[in-house]
C-alpha cells in the first residue's frame, strides 16, 4: 500500500507507527535520516497529543505543520499514526486526499485479514 506515494510529487518521507510511537513502516524518497524524521515528528505528535487532551478538545486526529524545510502532515486513524515529510510546494488538498484514500485502504486490508481469520478460526 507504501506505493500508493511512490509517485506522488513532493513526498520526501512517509513514516507509519503505533500509537506507542514504535516505526511499523517508512518509505523513504529523500535518503533522509528516518530515525531523526521519526524522532522529530513523534515530537510533535506527543505534543499535540498532550495539548488536546489538557484543552479537553478530544483526542488528537491531524495536523500540518509549516517547517522552513517544508510540511509535515500527522493523521491517527486506528491506532495507527501517519506522518507525512513533503516540500513546501505540495498542494495540501491534493495531500490529504491521498492521506484519506491510504488510511481506507490499510482500514479495508485490516478488516480483510480479520474477517479471514474468522472465518478459518
Amino acid at each position: 500500500a507504501l506505493q500508493t506515494f511512490q509517485y506522488f510529487p513532493g513526498i520526501q518521507i512517509f513514516l507509519v507507527c503505533n500509537e506507542a510511537g514504535e516505526l511499523l513502516t517508512y518509505y523513504n524518497r529523500s535518503n533522509s535520516d528516518i530515525a531523526l524524521a521519526h524522532n522529530t515528528a513523534m515530537t510533535f505528535h506527543r505534543a499535540i497529543q498532550g495539548s488536546s487532551r489538557q484543552m479537553d478538545i478530544g483526542r488528537f486526529h491531524k495536523s500540518e505543520l509549516e517547517c522552513p524545510f517544508g510540511n509535515i502532515h500527522i493523521m491517527n486513524s486506528e491506532g495507527v499514526v501517519y506522518i507525512l515529510f513533503t516540500t513546501a510546494e505540495i498542494k495540501r488538498d491534493q495531500i490529504r486526499k491521498a492521506i484519506q484514500e491510504f488510511i481506507v485502504k490499510v482500514s479495508n486490508m485490516r478488516l480483510n485479514l480479520i474477517r479471514r481469520q474468522l472465518e478459518h478460526g
